[in-house]
């Protein structure tokens, strides 16, 4: 970590002669828009000794674009809380088509605040931060029922945000998604009737457990002095 924030610094702009830099001190909201590639790694093994044929989901599962919607409140330039929302899919226009999608709420550290406590301004437009996440994922696809896998997921990722204003900023992400879903359906719609019908899911102890990587670009606004 104290590696990555040397770099950071070292590459970055040593005035904001050129650069209208954000008031971080003062925090404010950040909407993130992301876009970029997402690429899953099931538990396979794990999955197919619990839930018979659940082979005919997890081997189309696959690698595809994603897309990605962030909605924070930064604190006084050093932490933010807020939402993270993922959502990617496959095969999207035929009937065989799947996707994932995941909704977390988040906190973010972010440290290079910490360099610049005694002054009134940071010289450049420049900022990092890290962050941890908890909430609800969806795995599904069509074959041709509705099969899938839900439950809890774990986020933890990272973002390098440069401001060309106050107000906008171009970022790059990396986050990971810890799949931690204790259902696996067999027929979506049947596991949700009321009562539900039987053999239609079956329940995941341990969890089924795997992770989703979503990596790109993002279009940052900062509403904010």
């Amino acid at each position: 970590m104290r590696t990555i924030l040397l770099l950071i610094i070292a590459v970055a702009p040593l005035t904001a002669n050129a650069l209208d830099v954000p008031n971080f001190k003062k925090g404010g909201v950040l909407i993130g828009l992301q876009v970029g590639g997402a690429v899953p790694g099931l538990d396979r093994a794990n999955l197919a000794a619990q839930a018979p044929y659940s082979a005919l989901l997890t081997e189309n599962v696959q690698a595809a674009a994603g897309v990605g919607f962030r909605l924070v409140y930064n604190i006084l330039g050093h932490a933010s809380l807020g939402a993270d929302f993922t959502a990617t899919g496959w095969d999207v226009f035929n009937d065989r088509r799947g996707g994932a999608g995941f909704l977390v709420g988040l906190i973010a550290w972010h440290p290079l605040e910490l360099f610049f406590l005694q002054k009134e301004e940071r010289p450049f437009g420049l900022d990092f931060n890290t962050h941890v996440g908890l909430g609800y994922g969806i795995v599904g696809g069509s074959v041709p029922a509705a099969w899938g896998m839900d439950g809890i997921t774990v986020q933890w990722g990272l973002a390098i945000d440069y401001f060309l204003t106050k107000w906008f900023a171009v970022e790059f992400f990396a986050k990971c998604n810890f799949i931690k879903h204790d259902k696996f359906y067999y027929d979506w719609d049947s596991a949700h009737r009321n009562p539900p019908v039987s053999g239609s899911y079956a329940t995941l102890n341990p969890t089924g457990n795997g992770t989703w990587w979503h990596t790109g670009i993002a279009l940052v606004l900062r509403i904010g002095d």
